[in-house]
């Protein structure tokens, strides 16, 4: 059985020879009066995993490539994923492990028992996406008059029966904002996938936001749901009605436009493909179910295959 091991999107040299899953309990035990103990059954905790990998010294990158990955993830402070891979000999894919994960901390070791080899223990923890949820209560004053009768009505739409939004609402996106993605949007932020072109199945769904910032000059919108930088230009924020871009409409069969393709490079991964064109890493399963024809073993493809890039 072949393994093959990926951070952040980059192929490890050498597959851990052990990796270590954690997964902690959260139960708590009561005693009560003539009953004994009891038991309160809670969610599990984070899984946390314990990998050491060993970075060659003369390989097709130095030991320093991966150590600055190390580091970066770890001061950035940001989640990235962990992937390992399992296939038969013949390249049948198996089953993998897919957590999204922080760094917690990593220790470098040098033995002059390896040579100039270096190794370095990982540790990880897995990350949930969460967020703080606001309620807004409004009070209704009661009529004093014996005589009035007080009628609970509905809040019109904020854009009304002629399409436009109140003289109320604010078309300024902020934090907590539901939006739509609109046709045309492409990825933000400072990642390497910015200015790649938002996918067609994200296009006219509602999202939230969960914070605001400014990238190259661009206010840009971090969407919850898909984990990525939208520039606010390519929003439209629930209850308001917008000119600057339009839903995607349906498409006749005749005139629908023909398959994205993608030639494999050197040094291609199936998750970078995965990431760059269907918006996250993980779905490189996707890319390997639509070209059983031409994927014999998902983890050598011959330089030069054309690959069929789903939607």
């Amino acid at each position: 059985m072949a393994y093959n091991c990926y951070l952040d999107g980059v192929l490890m040299p050498q597959t851990p020879a052990e990796l270590k899953l954690s997964i902690k309990g959260k139960n708590s035990t009561l005693t009560l009066l003539n009953e004994g103990e009891i038991n309160f059954l809670k969610r599990p905790g984070l899984t946390e995993i314990t990998a050491a990998f060993c970075l060659p010294m003369f390989a097709d990158n130095p030991p320093t490539y991966y150590l600055e990955i190390f580091e970066k993830l770890k001061t950035e402070r940001k989640p990235t994923q962990f992937i390992m891979t399992r296939t038969t000999p013949d390249g049948k894919l198996l089953f993998d492990t897919n957590l999204k994960v922080s760094v917690e901390e990593y220790e470098i070791q040098e033995s002059a028992e390896n040579g100039l080899d270096v190794t370095v223990e990982v540790k990880l923890k897995q990350y949930k996406d969460y967020g703080t949820k606001t309620v807004k209560i409004e009070t209704v004053p009661v009529s004093k008059t014996p005589a009035a009768k007080t009628t609970k009505t509905s809040a019109a739409p904020a854009g009304g029966s002629g399409g436009k939004p109140s003289a109320a609402a604010s078309d300024k996106i902020a934090a907590n904002d539901k939006v739509m993605i609109m046709a045309g949007a492409v990825y933000g932020g400072l990642a390497t996938t910015r200015g790649a072109k938002v996918p067609s199945y994200v296009i006219g769904k509602w999202y939230t936001v969960s914070q605001i910032a400014t990238h190259k000059g661009d206010e840009e919108a971090l969407i919850k749901e898909i984990y990525s930088w939208v520039a606010t230009k390519y929003l439209q924020k629930q209850g308001t009605t917008t000119t600057t871009a339009t839903v995607q409409s349906e498409r006749a069969s005749d005139t629908a436009p023909s398959a994205t393709t993608y030639t494999i490079k050197s040094g291609d991964t199936l998750w970078a493909i995965a990431k760059k064109y269907l918006g996250d890493g993980a779905r490189y399963t996707e890319i390997v179910n639509a070209n059983k024809d031409v994927i014999s073993n998902p983890n050598n493809i011959p330089i030069g295959t054309v690959l069929k890039i789903p939607k």
